[in-house]
């Protein structure tokens, strides 16, 4: 499979591998990890992860910060924001028992090009999908509220991008330097569209639902 046990210990993060995926276990009795123990895993070569089907069926709920990302250490192993080339991961397939995401989740995975998102979850979180070059089009699931600052920053290839009607903020800089995005929907459900949110984009055509939107500071750049 494509996700390998690597540590049942608590936050260990174990020398010489390039990324991991930190998930609690929702299930009475996981073959390498006590219930809502965080389990350090690593993503092994293969092109497509499937979570689903690399845990055998079991119930994963979260999935950690730095999660997917694909990034340099320092010397204590921890991640740190200086981007690793990255060519193999292509696809990610998250299942619906997941109801949260980490913050830079895929961060500098330049060549992914599609992921499926649980519909559970409720925000893109900080810095999610930063630096995914590869990146053409993403649907966020209609339970999300919130996309976060820098969530989809620098996706340079970002083509096309449907904000549900239940988004309320988008966050700083959210999509900043995505030179593909070239028109957008902003729905009635927004109310704050923060600064920066647009600025360096492609866009050429924004339709926004609702004239009582506040709009704070320049999001489009202006």
């Amino acid at each position: 499979g494509s996700i390998i046990p690597i540590s049942t210990e608590k936050g260990k993060i174990v020398d010489n591998f390039e990324t991991y995926i930190a998930v609690y276990m929702n299930t009475e009795r996981a073959s390498f990890a006590e219930v809502g123990e965080e389990v350090s895993l690593r993503i092994g070569s293969d092109e497509v992860v499937d979570v689903a089907k690399d845990f055998q069926g079991k119930n994963v709920t979260h999935i950690q910060g730095w999660g997917f990302s694909s990034v340099e250490t320092d010397a204590n192993g921890m991640p740190t924001m200086q981007g690793k080339e990255d060519t193999t991961l292509k696809e990610v397939i998250l299942p619906d028992t997941i109801v949260e995401l980490g913050g830079t989740g895929f961060f500098y995975r330049e060549a992914l090009e599609k992921v499926r998102l649980p519909k559970n979850i409720t925000s893109i979180p900080s810095s999610c999908f930063r630096f995914c070059e590869s990146l053409k089009s993403i649907e966020i699931p209609e339970n999300v509220t919130s996309i976060s600052t820098l969530a989809f920053a620098e996706c340079s290839s970002l083509e096309s991008i449907k904000i549900p009607n239940g988004v309320i903020i988008i966050g700083d800089s959210a999509f900043i330097r995505c030179t593909s995005l070239k028109s957008i929907d902003i729905p009635s459900s927004v109310t704050s569209i923060h600064e920066d949110a647009f600025d360096y984009s492609g866009l050429t055509t924004i339709n926004i639902k609702k004239v009582e939107n506040s709009i704070s500071g320049a999001p489009w750049g202006a």
